[in-house]
C-alpha cells in the first residue's frame, strides 16, 4: 500500500509549512482538513488566526507503507528542527490538552487492563530483556554511581531528619515484636502451660539435674564445702 506525504500551507504565509500528513487519498483529505474533521489543523488555525478554507496541500511524494513507515515523522522532525510543522504533535496541542489525553489514555489502557503494558513485557520476556541486562551492565561498568549518589542523599536527609523512618521502623517492631510475646503468653496459658509442663517432666524424670546443681553451687562452691554426700562435690573433687 502507498501514501502521500504531504505540507499544508497557507497563502498569508508563504514559504511556511504548517502540518504535514499522509493519506492515501489526498483530495478528500484536503476536503477533510478544509470542514474542520481533523482537529489538530481546525484547532491550529483558531491559534493562529487563519482561514481553514484557504488551507493548500502540496504532496511531496508517494511512499511505501511498509518499506518506509516512518517517513511521515522523519518529515516532520525535519521541519520542526527549523521551526515550522507547528501544528504537528507536540506544538499543536497545549499542556492542559496533553495531560487530558494522557489521563484518557491511561483509564482506557486500565479497562483494557494495559494490553499494550503486556506486549511490551512479552516481548521484552521473549528476548531475555535486553534492556534490564544492558541497564544493569551500564551500572556495573560505572561502579552504580549513580545509586551511590542516591543513597549517599537518602542518607544525608535522614540524618538532618534524625533518621525518622528508623525511629519509625523500630516503634513498629517494638510493638510487634510486644504483641506477639503477649500472644504466646496468652496462648501458653489457655492451654495450660504445655512447654513449662513438659520441661518439668523431664526434669522429674532426670531427677531434677538443674535443681541439684544450683543447691550444689549455692551451699557448696559458694562457701567452699565439700560434702562428701553431694554427689557433685565427689565428682568434683575427683
Amino acid at each position: 500500500m502507498t501514501s502521500a506525504l504531504y505540507h499544508l500551507c497557507h497563502p498569508t504565509r508563504p514559504g511556511i509549512v504548517l502540518y504535514i500528513g499522509r493519506s492515501k487519498n489526498p483530495s478528500v483529505r484536503l476536503i477533510e482538513h478544509r470542514t474542520g474533521a481533523c482537529k489538530t489543523t481546525a484547532k491550529g488555525a483558531r491559534r493562529d488566526g487563519l482561514d481553514i478554507l484557504e488551507i493548500e496541500m502540496t504532496t511531496i511524494r508517494w511512499f511505501d507503507d511498509e518499506t518506509d513507515p516512518d517517513a511521515e515523522g522523519n518529515e516532520i522532525d525535519r521541519l520542526q528542527a527549523i521551526g515550522q510543522s507547528l501544528w504537528n504533535f507536540p506544538y499543536a496541542f497545549s499542556a492542559e490538552d496533553i495531560a487530558k489525553g494522557s489521563a484518557k489514555a491511561k483509564a482506557i489502557n486500565a479497562a483494557n487492563n494495559h494490553p499494550g503494558l503486556k506486549k511490551a513485557h512479552a516481548i521484552s520476556a521473549a528476548r531475555g530483556y535486553p534492556g534490564i541486562k544492558k541497564g544493569l551492565a551500564t551500572n556495573a561498568a560505572n561502579g552504580y554511581s549513580k545509586q551511590k549518589e542516591v543513597l549517599a542523599k537518602v542518607r544525608m536527609t535522614q540524618a538532618a531528619n534524625g533518621y525518622p523512618e528508623l525511629k519509625r521502623g523500630r516503634a513498629i517492631l517494638a510493638g510487634n515484636r510486644y504483641s506477639a510475646l503477649k500472644q504466646t503468653w496468652t496462648a501458653n496459658k489457655a492451654r495450660g502451660y504445655p512447654g513449662l509442663k513438659k520441661a518439668r517432666a523431664i526434669e522429674a524424670a532426670n531427677g531434677y539435674p538443674g535443681l541439684k546443681k544450683a543447691t550444689h553451687v549455692r551451699c557448696h562452691v559458694n562457701r567452699g564445702i565439700i560434702n562428701s554426700n553431694c554427689p557433685l562435690c565427689i565428682w568434683l573433687k575427683t
